[in-house]
Protein backbone atom coordinates (compact mmCIF):
# COMPACT_ATOMS: atom_id res chain seq x y z
CA UNK A 1 0.00 0.00 0.00
CA UNK A 2 1.17 3.40 -0.60
CA UNK A 3 -0.42 6.56 -0.98
CA UNK A 4 1.48 7.54 -4.63
CA UNK A 5 -0.57 5.57 -7.33
CA UNK A 6 2.71 5.64 -9.55
CA UNK A 7 4.93 3.61 -7.14
CA UNK A 8 1.32 0.88 -6.83
CA UNK A 9 1.18 0.93 -10.56
CA UNK A 10 5.03 -0.25 -10.47
CA UNK A 11 5.04 -2.57 -8.04
CA UNK A 12 2.02 -4.35 -9.71
CA UNK A 13 3.67 -3.96 -13.21
CA UNK A 14 7.01 -5.76 -11.12
CA UNK A 15 4.86 -8.54 -9.68
CA UNK A 16 4.07 -9.87 -13.01
CA UNK A 17 0.82 -12.13 -12.51
CA UNK A 18 2.02 -13.21 -8.77
CA UNK A 19 -0.99 -13.38 -6.46
CA UNK A 20 -0.23 -10.16 -4.95
CA UNK A 21 -2.62 -7.10 -4.00
CA UNK A 22 -1.43 -3.66 -4.06
CA UNK A 23 -3.68 -0.63 -3.06
CA UNK A 24 -3.34 3.40 -3.25
CA UNK A 25 -4.52 4.44 0.14
CA UNK A 26 -3.58 6.79 2.94
CA UNK A 27 -1.94 4.71 6.06
CA UNK A 28 -4.55 6.62 8.14
CA UNK A 29 -7.84 5.38 7.00
CA UNK A 30 -6.71 2.11 5.02
CA UNK A 31 -9.91 0.68 3.05
CA UNK A 32 -9.50 -3.06 4.41
CA UNK A 33 -11.58 -4.73 6.65
CA UNK A 34 -9.51 -7.67 6.46
CA UNK A 35 -7.09 -8.93 9.51
CA UNK A 36 -3.41 -9.28 9.09
CA UNK A 37 -0.36 -11.34 10.79
CA UNK A 38 2.06 -8.68 10.57
CA UNK A 39 2.10 -4.76 9.62
CA UNK A 40 5.28 -2.46 8.82
CA UNK A 41 5.72 0.73 7.77
CA UNK A 42 9.28 1.09 7.05
CA UNK A 43 12.58 3.24 5.99
CA UNK A 44 11.29 6.38 8.41
CA UNK A 45 7.83 6.55 6.07
CA UNK A 46 6.21 7.06 9.76
CA UNK A 47 8.75 10.05 10.43
CA UNK A 48 7.26 12.22 7.27
CA UNK A 49 3.62 11.74 7.92
CA UNK A 50 1.04 14.39 9.66
CA UNK A 51 -1.45 11.62 11.39
CA UNK A 52 1.14 9.32 13.30
CA UNK A 53 -1.89 8.67 16.15
CA UNK A 54 -3.99 7.49 12.76
CA UNK A 55 -1.08 5.03 11.03
CA UNK A 56 -0.77 3.75 14.46
CA UNK A 57 -4.53 2.76 14.95
CA UNK A 58 -4.70 1.05 11.53
CA UNK A 59 -1.45 -0.74 12.40
CA UNK A 60 -3.61 -1.56 15.38
CA UNK A 61 -6.91 -2.54 13.29
CA UNK A 62 -5.06 -4.57 10.50
CA UNK A 63 -2.79 -6.45 12.70
CA UNK A 64 -4.40 -7.11 16.25
CA UNK A 65 -2.05 -9.02 18.15
CA UNK A 66 0.64 -6.90 20.26
CA UNK A 67 3.83 -7.33 18.80
CA UNK A 68 2.88 -7.43 15.37
CA UNK A 69 3.32 -4.43 14.28
CA UNK A 70 6.65 -2.77 13.32
CA UNK A 71 8.37 0.74 12.69
CA UNK A 72 11.47 1.52 11.15
CA UNK A 73 12.88 5.09 12.25
CA UNK A 74 15.38 7.50 12.47
CA UNK A 75 16.84 8.43 15.88
CA UNK A 76 18.02 11.32 17.16
CA UNK A 77 21.82 10.68 16.40
CA UNK A 78 20.45 10.34 12.29
CA UNK A 79 20.46 14.12 11.73
CA UNK A 80 24.39 14.56 10.66
CA UNK A 81 24.44 11.84 8.17
CA UNK A 82 20.79 12.62 7.21
CA UNK A 83 21.95 16.14 6.31
CA UNK A 84 24.85 15.00 4.31
CA UNK A 85 22.31 12.99 2.76
CA UNK A 86 19.88 15.61 1.66
CA UNK A 87 22.79 17.90 0.77
CA UNK A 88 24.13 15.41 -1.73
CA UNK A 89 20.78 14.82 -3.01
CA UNK A 90 20.37 18.80 -3.57
CA UNK A 91 18.29 19.20 -0.78
CA UNK A 92 19.75 21.62 1.55
CA UNK A 93 18.49 21.40 5.61
CA UNK A 94 16.86 24.74 5.81
CA UNK A 95 15.48 24.27 9.62
CA UNK A 96 16.56 21.59 12.29
CA UNK A 97 14.81 20.80 15.43
CA UNK A 98 15.02 18.39 18.05
CA UNK A 99 12.15 16.93 16.24
CA UNK A 100 12.33 16.92 12.67
CA UNK A 101 14.41 18.32 9.82
CA UNK A 102 12.96 20.08 6.65
CA UNK A 103 14.02 20.88 3.46
CA UNK A 104 14.35 23.72 0.63
CA UNK A 105 11.72 21.77 -0.63
CA UNK A 106 9.52 21.22 2.42
CA UNK A 107 10.52 17.75 2.90
CA UNK A 108 9.91 17.28 6.40
CA UNK A 109 11.66 14.20 8.14
CA UNK A 110 11.15 13.25 11.54
CA UNK A 111 13.21 11.67 13.95
CA UNK A 112 12.95 10.36 17.94
CA UNK A 113 14.28 9.73 20.99
CA UNK A 114 13.16 6.37 22.90
CA UNK A 115 11.20 8.78 24.88
CA UNK A 116 9.35 10.34 22.18
CA UNK A 117 8.66 7.24 20.64
CA UNK A 118 6.97 5.41 23.80
CA UNK A 119 4.26 8.84 24.52
CA UNK A 120 3.21 8.66 20.56
CA UNK A 121 3.25 4.95 20.23
CA UNK A 122 2.90 3.30 23.83
CA UNK A 123 3.87 -0.29 24.88
CA UNK A 124 6.30 -1.17 22.41
CA UNK A 125 9.97 -2.75 22.18
CA UNK A 126 12.43 -0.81 20.96
CA UNK A 127 15.65 -2.07 19.34
CA UNK A 128 18.59 -0.06 18.00
CA UNK A 129 19.45 -0.15 14.20
CA UNK A 130 22.57 1.04 12.37
CA UNK A 131 23.51 3.46 14.88
CA UNK A 132 21.30 5.75 13.05
CA UNK A 133 17.49 4.52 13.64
CA UNK A 134 15.10 2.84 16.05
CA UNK A 135 13.27 -1.13 14.86
CA UNK A 136 9.57 -0.45 17.40
CA UNK A 137 7.82 -3.19 17.62
CA UNK A 138 3.67 -3.07 19.49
Amino acid sequence: MDYEHSYIAEADRRAGGRHLYFITADAAAIPIVAAFDFAMCLTNTWGTMSDKTGVLREMRRLAPKPHTRLLSVYSETSVPSRREWYRRLGHAVLEETREYLETEGGFRSEHFSEARLRSLVGALTIRPLAEIAYVVTF
